[in-house]
């Protein structure tokens, strides 16, 4: 991952990473070993938070040669994204600004336009969702049970995760898990809709998915 950061940042100012909050710690942890970064992570970014990154974007590195404002959400809202436009196409010389988030599909075209979007070949997968994918039909349904009692559960995330891990363990290559890779793509749009069982999408998954 370091190379590939490297090579990123050196050649833009604005960047989008597609990934979760984990990943934005992970990018942070490595970047702040040399150079001066802030983090902001949130569900939503308010207008509030807007206002923190431009003016955290602003400021001359303490140290290193850049400052990173790193920011991790789902959703930018609507004025939180024009409030951020300017900044993102002009930042300061010394400032990169990196967007990690899980649904680039929330974030506004024209924020969008201003940034080089990444591909997740780097992406964290997380060892839970690795595990989900090993275990049998009614042991993911009892995780599933689980992941629904925590309110911070996000289920959008959670089938990227499973996307992304099928993917990078070379599965694709069977037909049983690229039948199962369009399930969970078709999965994530119905979750959008307000009203959807994120139980029976869940369930469903747990259920059809092969086994690993």
């Amino acid at each position: 991952m370091r190379e590939e950061i490297n090579n990123i940042i050196q050649n833009h100012h604005a960047i989008l990473l597609e990934g979760d909050k984990n990943l934005a710690f992970e990018i942070r942890d490595f970047l702040k070993e040399d150079n001066d970064v802030f983090l902001i992570e949130k569900n939503e970014i308010s207008i509030e938070d807007a206002r923190s990154v431009k003016e955290n974007a602003n400021l001359k590195p303490l140290y290193g040669n850049f400052r990173f404002v790193l920011v991790s959400a789902n959703k930018l809202g609507r004025e939180a994204s024009e409030s951020l436009l300017k900044i993102l196409e002009e930042p300061p010389k010394e400032t990169k600004i990196i967007i990690v988030t899980p649904n680039p599909k929330f974030i506004s075209p024209t924020i969008l336009s201003r940034m080089v979007k990444v591909k997740d070949s780097f992406r964290h997968v997380d060892e839970e969702v690795l595990s989900f994918l090993k275990k049998d039909s009614l042991a993911r349904l009892k995780i599933v049970e689980g992941f629904l009692k925590n309110e911070d559960f996000n289920s959008v995330n959670f089938l990227d995760q499973l996307e992304n891990a099928i993917s990078r363990a070379n599965l694709l290559d069977n037909k049983e898990f690229r039948e199962s890779v369009l399930d969970i793509y078709k999965s994530k749009e119905a979750l959008q809709i307000a009203g959807t069982s994120k139980k029976q999408i869940l369930e469903y998954i747990a259920l059809t998915l092969p086994k690993y």
